[in-house]
């Protein structure tokens, strides 16, 4: 296995569990294949200026950019019957995980764009239909409008949250702009662009040199209409629903943004006061930090044809606990040092559920990798159970898989100390490592 990254790896990105569907009516998300792992990182030194809507795909300049550099997500239906009220939120910050008080503002654009056909990549932009819309006697709504060339797409910057109502896309006719121009709309998606105004004196006050910045967008939908037409389902997918992913970023430091996948180590205020005394022997663990392994999204395949499959990452990345970094000699037990003193307390490390309400495994520190022939194992395979993975699909079809795991850092005494001479006194260290395998 290539070994990735020791102890604590610096990021998280997520998207959440959606939806796919090779045919028929589709709502997804997902990152598009032109969203790699290298622009899913973000330099937060960067000026990224949201788009206005004469800016084309794949270009930048003063009035925007909008290429796969700051596209990021995108969200889209096909062939369902029903508009969807789509809604953009997000605190507009990229804050440092070890030190909240570091942050890069952002805002995040969404682009609208529909496409005549089932297939084919770019279609029609300038148009974004909003409010209570109305029919015409064909049936076709009549107050979609078309945005000037000096406007901007609907943005966060402002608010920090957007919204937009995505057409009806069963190929019926449609006004799609302001100019009353007919068309069919099949597919219709939105683009999400990250953009960033330039650095000034004020901003780079909150700004240090770190690779642990990390930025959430929510995403929701609900279905426009009214009684049975929102409980209807698109091949079982339903039109409400909501999605979390995350964006990692890095300032003024040297960044591998290759990695597929991330271990990130989140210590708490109790690391630096465990009482010992009251632990040690009584049954109970405390919480000492988070533990929390991503990976980007993964097809086997990106084909026009939607015949892409979930990447197997269940059995290519691995994470355990021991008292040493990665490996492949044996390792002692956990044990609590006393400083300036020889006493010792062994220790276990247990990792527990994201809400803490389940015991995950159990570490004794003695775990290590060993060898194997063109990879390698832990010993005992004794590897944090890391779930599920979660799928999404593009608008083809195109399965995307990855995995996002949340989890608790316990730690436990199992003995009881016998401190009546008071040599047990005193103050205490230790170190634990988590390492990650990863064979991609």
């Amino acid at each position: 296995m290539k070994r990735l990254s020791l102890l604590t790896i610096l990021l998280i990105l997520s998207v959440s569990l959606l939806f796919a569907a090779t045919t028929g009516p589709r709502i997804w998300f997902n990152n598009s294949t032109m969203v790699s792992k290298n622009n899913l990182t973000i330099d937060l030194s960067k000026t990224i200026y949201k788009p206005r809507v004469d800016v084309a795909w794949n270009q930048s300049n003063a009035n925007g950019t909008y290429n796969s550099t700051n596209y990021v997500a995108q969200f889209g239906v096909s062939e369902i019957s029903h508009r969807l009220i789509l809604t953009i939120e997000t605190d507009g910050k990229f804050i440092s995980q070890s030190d909240p008080t570091k942050y890069r503002n952002f805002s995040m654009s969404i682009n609208p764009v529909y496409n005549s056909t089932a297939s084919g990549g770019g279609g029609r932009l300038k148009w974004v239909p909003s409010g209570t819309l109305t029919q015409n006697s064909s049936g076709a709504y009549t107050n979609g409008y078309g945005l000037l060339d000096t406007e901007y797409f609907p943005n966060t910057a402002a608010t920090g949250s957007a919204t937009l109502y995505t057409p009806i896309a069963n190929g019926a006719k449609q006004y799609v702009d302001s100019t009353m121009k007919v068309d069919t709309v099949v597919n219709y998606w939105v683009d999400f662009l990250i953009c960033m105004d330039p650095l000034d004196t004020e901003a780079l006050k909150h700004l240090a040199e770190k690779d642990d910045y990390i930025a959430t967008i929510y995403v929701t939908w609900t279905c426009a209409d009214d009684g049975a037409a929102c409980t209807e389902t698109c091949n079982g997918y339903s039109h409400n629903g909501s999605t979390i992913f995350r964006l990692r970023g890095y300032y003024g430091s040297a960044d591998n943004i290759k990695d597929e996948a991330y271990l990130y180590v989140v210590p708490n205020e109790n690391t630096t006061n465990i009482n010992i005394r009251a632990l040690a022997g009584s049954g109970n663990t405390l919480n000492i930090g988070s533990l929390q392994l991503h990976t980007t999204p993964r097809t086997t395949a990106y084909k026009d044809d939607g015949s892409g499959q979930a990447y197997t990452w269940n059995s290519k990345v691995y994470i355990y606990a021991s008292s040493s970094p990665l490996t492949t000699t044996a390792s002692s037990t956990f044990t609590l040092k006393q400083i300036g003193g020889t006493k010792t307390i062994p220790y276990k490390i247990v990792i527990y559920s994201e809400d803490g309400t389940q015991k995950l495994i159990e570490y004794d520190g003695t775990d290590y990798y060993a060898v194997s022939g063109n990879g390698g194992t832990v010993k005992n395979n004794k590897y944090v159970p890391l779930g599920n993975m979660t799928t999404t699909s593009d608008r083809y079809g195109n399965v995307f898989s990855q995995i996002d795991f949340y989890g608790q850092i316990h730690i436990s005494i199992p003995d009881a100390i016998n401190n009546t001479d008071g040599t047990y006194s005193g103050a205490y260290s230790s170190v634990v490592y988590f390492n990650i395998l990863c064979n991609v």
